[in-house]
């Protein structure tokens, strides 16, 4: 008898769950210091002695938050940062006026997401916006639109998307330009293939190669693996998720299924975590859509397996 392995396709594995614990924080202080902190001076040579920068870091590590006010106040100018999704333009440029403390959206920190601006356009200091929105600038302005800006973050570079990829390709193009030249550009990821984007900047490059700067692959904090058989014994889930059953249902039934499974072990999971490491700890999970992603956060807000005091 011939025995078929068990396969769970594409579609079924961009729903696993990953999550992670991170101690109570004692104070709003120890959050704002990170790990790249310890790398400034080396990351402002680095940027220093070329025209384009790859910044290759961990997870965790504080490329986004920290790097650009890094960039203004080194370079002392402004900054333009460019992140592939809505919700990581809005939720990084909140952070980093936390951080700051100042109000988003003033002088200092804006962000522009689709029709929604909350900046001072023509001051602000730290820009984030999406990849869509800085083709729109190139489109009505080009060279024009990013000139009053001293330096261009193409940040989570490794996103790979239409968007994304005729941004990078536009901005390299226009960076050739007397107008721009100048401008100083930085490529930010924690997974990218180093040696191909090397490759594509290159002929910006005055000495054949862009600056590389990695922090190494280590991880900042305490992560604990676990595989989908895990997962599925945690959430009680006694589904079986071998070939025979995704043969068996279309893809609207097994969406149904793993959204299901996934809302089931972020709440086994937030519970789990508070009852161990108490009320101060933070879950952070990440889900494939922003659908799921409400969905997981309705059913956490009414699951009466959590305390009522939780945020």
């Amino acid at each position: 008898t011939t025995r078929r392995s068990t396969v769970v396709p594409g579609y079924a594995l961009r729903a696993l769950l990953v999550a992670w614990s991170i101690p109570p924080r004692e104070t709003e202080a120890s959050m704002a210091t990170l790990p790249i902190e310890d790398h400034f001076e080396r990351i402002c040579s680095k940027i220093d002695d070329n025209r384009v920068t790859i910044l290759s870091g961990a997870t965790g590590c504080g490329k986004s938050t920290k790097v650009p006010k890094l960039l203004r106040d080194h370079l002392q100018a402004r900054v333009l940062c460019v992140q592939p999704r809505r919700m990581a333009v809005v939720a990084v440029a909140t952070r980093v006026a936390e951080l700051l403390d100042v109000t988003l959206g003033g002088p200092v920190v804006g962000f522009h997401i689709g029709a929604s601006m909350q900046a001072e356009s023509d001051k602000t200091e730290l820009m984030f916006v999406t990849a869509g929105i800085f083709l729109e600038m190139l489109k009505s302005n080009g060279a024009a639109s990013v000139a009053p800006y001293g330096a261009v973050v193409i940040d989570e570079v490794h996103e790979r998307s239409c968007e994304n990829d005729l941004a990078l390709a536009c901005l390299m193009q226009l960076a050739t330009t007397q107008e721009l030249r100048s401008l100083k550009i930085i490529l930010m990821s924690a997974t990218a293939d180093v040696g191909r984007y090397q490759r594509f900047v290159q002929p910006l490059c005055t000495d054949g190669q862009p600056g590389l700067y990695n922090m190494g692959s280590k991880e900042f904090y305490d992560i604990k693996r676990r595989w989908l058989k895990d997962a599925l014994a945690e959430a009680d889930h006694s589904c079986d998720y071998g070939l025979e059953y995704f043969e068996q249902h279309d893809r609207e039934v097994l969406r149904s299924e793993l959204t299901c499974l996934i809302s089931k072990l972020s709440i086994k999971l937030v519970a789990r975590t508070i009852k161990e490491d108490g009320a101060g700890c933070t879950v952070l999970v990440f889900l494939p859509t922003y659908m799921l992603i409400e969905a997981v956060h309705k059913q956490l807000s009414e699951a009466d397996s959590l305390p009522h005091n939780v945020p």
